[in-house]
This record gives C-alpha cells, sequence and structure tokens, in this order.
C-alpha cells in the first residue's frame, strides 16, 4: 500500500478542524480560503498539492488517493468536520471509462464513510453530491418552448426540489456514480448514526471555476472562440450558485441542530439565465476563449432546463444565496444589465422563464 505524504503547512489556529478533501479543486480549494478566512483549522486531502495561496492556509496536507485503504483513516484523524468535495468530474471520460469515474466517485465515498463510522469520535460530515442524480426526468417537468426558452411546468415553478424522482430514468455513468455516493452517505446516516449533510448541488461558478469541472457552464463559455458561442441551444435556462454561497450553505448545516439533511443547493430562480445570453453579453467585451472547448458539447450534458428549489434550503436552515447573476458575472468580468424588481406575485424575470410568462 503506498502510504500518503503528510505535509505540515500554516501555524495552526485556535478554531474547530475540518478536513477538506479534494482541497486542489475549484470547490475544495475555493472553501478551503473561505474556512481558513472564518477561523477554521483547514486540513486538505489530494492527489496532488494546491498551489498558494490554498496551500499556505491549510495546518495540515495529506497528499494521497481516498481510493486507497488507509488514507481515509489518515486523513480523518483529530477532525470534527469533514467537507468531501473530492470527485471526479470529466463526464466525456467518465463515459469512456467509468471505472475510473467509480473509483473517484463511489469507491473513494465509501472508504471515506468507513473511516468515519470506525472512527471513536465520528465527524460531521458535509457531502457534496450533485444535481445530475435526477437524470433525464429533468425534462418531465418541461412545460414546453416559451418565448424567452424552455419553461418548467406547474408545481415546478420554483425549481427541482429534493422530492423529485430519482428512479426509471436515464443518466450518465457520472450521474449514477452520484446517485449511489449519494444513497451511501444517506445510508451510513440512517443505519450508522452519522451526521451527514448530502447536498446535492446545481452548476457553480466563482474564482478558479474550470470548463472541464463538471457543473462550471459558465467556464465553457468563457473558453469558446466567438463563433462557437453563437452556437449553442438559444433556449436552454440554467441557473447558477456561487462557490462561496455553496460553503455558506455547508457552514449553516455544520452549525445547525439537524442531524441528517438532503439538500437541492443551487442558484435558484432568482439567478436562472439563458447560457445563450451569457453568451451575447461575452461577446459585447470582444474578449476571445482560446477556443479549446465546444460550448454546445459541454451544455449538451445538462437539462433543456436546470433550475434548482432551494426551498427546503432555506426553510432548514435559513440559507439562500447571497450573491445575484449580476454579482457572479461581473466578477469574471462579464457586464450584465439587471431587470427592474417585482413583486414575487407576478415573478421575477427569471421565474418568468421557469413559469412560461415571459
Amino acid at each position: 500500500m503506498r502510504h500518503p505524504l503528510v505535509q505540515e503547512a500554516a501555524p495552526a489556529s485556535h478554531g474547530r478542524e475540518i478536513l477538506v478533501t479534494g482541497v486542489a479543486g475549484f470547490i475544495g480549494s475555493r472553501a478551503a480560503l473561505r474556512l481558513a478566512s472564518r477561523g477554521w483549522r483547514v486540513r486538505g486531502l489530494d492527489r496532488v498539492s494546491p498551489p498558494r495561496p490554498v496551500a499556505d492556509v491549510l495546518c495540515r496536507l495529506i497528499v494521497g488517493d481516498l481510493r486507497v485503504e488507509g488514507v481515509a483513516e489518515e486523513a480523518l484523524a483529530g477532525v470534527d468536520t469533514v467537507l468531501h468535495a473530492a470527485a471526479h468530474t470529466d463526464l466525456p471520460r467518465a463515459q469512456a471509462d467509468p471505472e475510473v469515474d467509480f473509483g473517484d466517485n463511489v469507491l473513494g465515498a465509501f472508504r471515506l464513510l468507513e473511516a468515519a463510522r470506525k472512527s471513536r469520535t465520528p465527524p460531521t460530515i458535509a457531502f457534496l453530491s450533485s444535481f445530475r442524480v435526477y437524470g433525464d426526468n429533468v425534462d418531465l417537468a418541461l412545460a414546453g418552448q416559451g418565448p424567452k426558452g424552455y419553461t418548467l411546468a406547474l408545481p415546478f415553478q420554483w425549481g427541482i426540489s429534493e422530492l423529485f424522482s430519482t428512479d426509471q430514468c436515464e443518466r450518465t455513468a457520472h450521474g449514477t456514480h452520484k446517485l449511489l455516493a449519494d444513497l451511501m452517505a444517506q445510508e451510513f446516516a440512517h443505519s450508522y448514526g452519522l451526521r451527514v449533510g448530502v447536498f446535492r448541488v446545481g452548476p457553480v461558478a466563482g474564482p478558479g471555476h474550470d470548463a472541464s469541472s463538471d457543473g462550471c457552464w459558465l467556464a465553457a463559455l468563457q473558453r469558446a472562440s466567438a463563433d462557437r458561442l453563437l452556437q449553442i441551444d438559444p433556449d436552454q435556462t440554467l441557473d447558477l450558485l456561487h462557490v462561496d454561497d455553496l460553503v455558506d450553505a455547508v457552514l449553516a448545516f455544520v452549525d445547525s441542530d439537524w442531524h441528517h439533511l438532503v439538500l437541492n443547493v443551487g442558484g435558484g430562480v432568482q439567478n436562472a439565465v439563458r447560457p445563450y445570453d451569457v453568451a451575447a453579453a461575452i461577446l459585447t467585451t470582444g474578449a476571445q476563449g482560446d477556443g479549446r472547448v465546444d460550448p454546445a458539447g459541454v451544455l449538451a450534458t445538462y437539462p433543456k432546463v436546470w433550475v434548482t428549489d432551494i426551498g427546503r434550503a432555506a426553510r432548514a436552515l435559513g440559507w439562500t444565496p447571497r450573491r445575484d447573476l449580476k454579482t457572479i458575472l461581473e466578477e469574471q468580468g462579464i457586464p450584465w444589465q439587471v431587470a427592474p424588481s417585482v413583486t414575487r406575485d407576478s415573478a421575477r424575470p427569471a421565474e418568468n422563464i421557469c413559469l412560461g410568462l415571459a
């Protein structure tokens, strides 16, 4: 067995200690920075070392592979909280070589959960799942194609909730593996008493996002050449969540009294947008991507409409996204015009898209 490489990094603070798996990835690295700024002692685990400044905020770095026996036990020793952000996110490779995706997304998750179960003081686990678990069932919620794009039918006007079926549908190998890990995390909560929050995360964006990561459709648009931006589906509608809001949702669960929750976490109706409109905004800047990403191909892996119903997260944790679409896009240098606010009865502009009223 290859043992993990343990590196002591930044001086320890006196806060609680959290393990962030996948600390070199987009979500994991951003989470490490945000958690450290909140006073947490952050321990990182990944197969590669994260770059600075992420490495500088870690109290400990373990370079290892969760699939290997013993790595999870070493990583968990002494922590009271875990953010499991490690995942295989390359959808094309997952479909071509499902064994790799299974190893990272299912076996790695099992090793972590089993190590937590056997721990003398099992940690709280925030387990990042995916909207991909719902497969093509999401298409059943389509009302059709309205003047402003594809629309969701009643009763899904506020998006897809946790009650939406994951059964009897087609999904990719990646989506199937994420569902297996998702259900496994829930089972460890029910059967073994672990404190687990499962977060079915919608599309995410923010500093450091990458077009190769599942969920980062905005990064795919930014990498595309101008001519390819014009080839995407003009009617597709997707929401967008800032990565810092995701970390805030995790912390809201950690600091709550809930023992186990399954939550859909995403941008919601207020952050729903047609990628085509974002592409048009990118074109106005004159910015040119490197052309190595086909945005139409990336967006074809998404449902025609994905809008997250964040109602349960709001009710259970008092959490809603703080960063609106304008903030997310302008942080990336994409200009965005905000329509005037209206009441819930008449619906905000993005909600009109979902309701088919725009």
